[in-house]
């Protein structure tokens, strides 16, 4: 796609992002930023401010034939910015920018002002609104409807003929289904399944996700650190930071090895988009106050029920399947809640059904079809193919394929780099060593240890 000389509106980290997909498009076309938090003249890593949006007049007149682009990635200050400039420049032109890692079909109509990512995907037939944002690696399948001024967070994806309403913003790694409807100005929560359709102005989260407030009109969805400037500087950053969601607080069971690596992996979620507030660990035997990878230790679970009370979402960071059960009942009798924390960087099809307190890891991919039931465990770089079944509590280590069609029973535990057969059923309770390869049934309650599961150990007990 050819673009003209491009102005870029809005300086933040996202107008940085946005300048990498021009100058990736159309390399020395970007002749800066306009930004009313920066003086002109500030340097950036790919161009300098011009000035603010009020000079945007007298820098379309030195550039004639120039374009923008409103780099603004809050939904409602896009709108606020493009109303501001058609008023100040009539007639000027927001070409849509495409970085050219994208997949676009050529069938696709994208309307002025888009703005597509690294990696993203547009299917056949869709139709990108104007001003609408569809962020690194999201999708838009076929046939489906992306509103004017909404927006798809990083690894966001829907199914074919999904229709997204105007100035709707659907959150990092979110599901939606084939076919569903999202209303206007609604938002869907970061990591949230999509099985029914949003009305609109609603805020809907979980997996499925349910609506759990009305959203007022304007509300801002994002938060930013106050030393991040939008397009129209102090005023927006507090428009922007004043009264937003803030994100809900998570309590991680246990604060060994697997424990941190849910904080860290939840620490990458919040990189991307604001998913989760750490409170801290529980822990039976680590003391109270001890600091892990930047969270405290806040005493066992009990007692920090005793004084947080019930309403805490909780996630099992325990890797030892025959006690995650234990602690997941003592959870549930504080009133707590199970929440999944997924990485970013894990492909996900969208008919997945994920079951609350599941934790997949960086590098995952699970194919369409698949079940995953709570309290599921899928670590680094394992492949859950098609139709597969996760029971609860089942643990997949790094660098396990599962075939299409195979079934892990509840508490098994799958070694690192094993490998199921299609279609093979691993009973309940069972243990494959690592580097197994799984090519037959094997029964509940077993530990195989050779290569190939022919050759069976005895069942063993739970």
């Amino acid at each position: 796609m050819k673009l003209p000389p491009i102005i870029i509106v809005g300086a933040a980290d996202h107008g940085q992002v946005v300048a990498e997909a021009v100058e990736a498009a159309a390399a020395g076309k970007l002749l800066g930023f306009v930004d009313d938090g920066l003086a002109p003249g500030t340097k950036l890593a790919q161009g300098q401010v011009l000035g603010c949006t009020d000079a945007l007049p007298e820098l379309i007149l030195k550039h004639p034939g120039a374009g923008l682009v409103i780099a603004i990635g809050d939904n409602p200050a896009r709108r606020r910015c493009a109303e501001k400039i058609r008023a100040l420049c009539p007639g000027v032109a927001f070409p849509p920018v495409v970085h050219p890692s994208a997949l676009v079909s050529p069938s696709a109509t994208l309307d002025e002002g888009a703005v597509i990512l690294a990696g993203a995907l547009v299917g056949a037939g869709s139709v990108v609104g104007a001003f609408s944002l569809i962020n690194t690696r999201a999708s838009l399948d076929h046939h489906a409807m992306l509103g004017d001024f909404a927006s798809l967070a990083p690894a966001a994806t829907t199914g074919g003929r999904v229709i997204i309403g105007a100035g709707t913003a659907i959150g990092l790694g979110a599901g939606i289904l084939q076919g569903r409807t999202i209303g206007t100005d609604a938002v869907v929560g970061a990591m949230s399944l999509v099985y029914h359709d949003i009305p609109d102005r609603t805020v809907a989260f979980g997996v499925p996700a349910q609506p759990r407030e009305e959203r007022k009109p304007g509300k801002p969805y994002l938060s930013a650190p106050s030393s991040r400037r939008g397009i129209s500087g102090a005023a927006e950053t507090a428009d922007r930071t004043t009264g937003a969601t803030e994100p809900p607080k998570v309590v991680i069971i246990g604060a060994g090895g697997h424990g941190k690596e849910i904080a860290w992996n939840i620490r990458q979620m919040n990189a991307v988009s604001p998913s989760y507030e750490i409170l801290g660990y529980c822990d039976d035997e680590k003391t109270a106050g001890e600091i892990v990878l930047g969270a405290p230790v806040l005493g066992t679970l009990e007692q920090v029920a005793h004084t947080y009370g019930s309403n805490l979402l909780y996630i099992c960071g325990v890797a030892k399947n025959k006690v995650r059960p234990a602690l997941v009942a003592r959870a549930e009798k504080a009133g707590w809640t199970p929440t999944s924390v997924i990485h970013p960087s894990a492909v996900i099809a969208e008919d997945v059904q994920i079951g609350p307190g599941t934790y997949i890891a960086a590098g995952c991919y699970v194919g369409p079809g698949a079940r995953l039931a709570p309290h599921a465990l899928v670590n680094v770089i394992a492949s859950v193919g098609h139709d597969v079944t996760l029971e609860e509590h089942t643990q997949i280590c790094p660098g396990v394929k599962l075939s299409g069609g195979s079934k892990i029973g509840r508490g098994t535990f799958i070694g690192s780099n094993s490998v199921v057969a299609p279609g093979v059923e691993v009973g309940e309770w069972s243990t494959l060593s690592a580097a197994t390869f799984a090519a037959a049934d094997i029964p509940p309650r077993t530990l195989v240890t050779s290569p190939v599961s022919q050759h069976l150990t005895k069942p063993g007990k739970e």
